[in-house]
């Protein structure tokens, strides 16, 4: 299923831009890359992520950044970054809230050790469902591209083992330390059975009891022109 950008799509994305309302998420973000930096090469994957192909995707490159905004597909990123023994830099933001850390480096836990199971549905909540400010995933995306550079260049302190939280209202940051890998964990511990087949064959919508993406764009009931206000009035 090819996704589309929309109106209700772009607003909280940095990387989407209005005149691209229509064309594919893929196709735009890929387009916003090339006109920033020419001379970078951007691959693009016309396709939804899942396990049946996300081994043969994720085994192409060296670091994955997880920007994804629902449980199952952020399980199943974790897992297939695990067994390919890839380091995951995964950043989530809500409201005006949002978190970093990197997950299956240099001895850090993987998603798993540190939600083995998932929570309940009705605790788990979408930017689609509740909303975010745009600067928010925009602050949490820039630096997880930071993070992302330091793990590539080995340099400085990536956040391995530690969690990076951003309060936007408040304006404050705090890093909090997380506990180690999990001794049994089903996906890393050193006794997992859990192999690239098993992985493929993982129902991770069953496991979560949530879908991986949203089955239709949800709609906005905007005000006429007329009704609006500017920020000045």
């Amino acid at each position: 299923m090819v996704m589309m950008l929309s109106l209700t799509t772009f607003i909280d994305r940095i990387i989407h831009q209005e005149a691209y309302i229509g064309r594919s998420k893929v196709k735009s973000a890929a387009d916003t890359c090339r006109a920033i930096n020419s001379s970078i090469k951007v691959v693009e994957h016309h396709h939804t992520l899942k396990p049946s192909n996300a081994l043969e995707v994720v085994r192409k490159y060296d670091i994955v950044v997880d920007a994804t905004d629902n449980l199952p597909t952020r399980y199943m990123i974790s897992d297939c970054c695990v067994l390919l023994n890839k380091p995951l830099i995964s950043g989530a933001a809500l409201g005006l809230e949002g978190q970093l850390t990197v997950y299956h480096h240099n001895g850090s836990p993987c998603y798993r050790c540190l939600f083995p199971n998932p929570p309940p549905v009705a605790a788990c909540q979408r930017c689609s469902d509740s909303g975010v400010l745009g600067v928010v995933p925009g602050v949490i995306g820039c630096l997880q591209a930071l993070e992302a550079i330091k793990v590539a260049s080995d340099v400085g302190e990536p956040l391995s083992g530690r969690m990076l939280l951003f309060d936007a209202l408040s304006a404050r940051i705090r890093i909090v330390k997380v506990r180690g890998s999990s001794p049994t964990c089903t996906i890393c511990a050193e006794n997992s059975v859990f192999t690239q087949e098993d992985f493929q064959k993982f129902d991770y919508e069953t496991f979560t009891q949530s879908p991986m993406s949203d089955k239709t764009a949800p709609t906005l009931n905007l005000l006429p022109e007329s009704a609006r206000i500017t920020c000045t009035e």
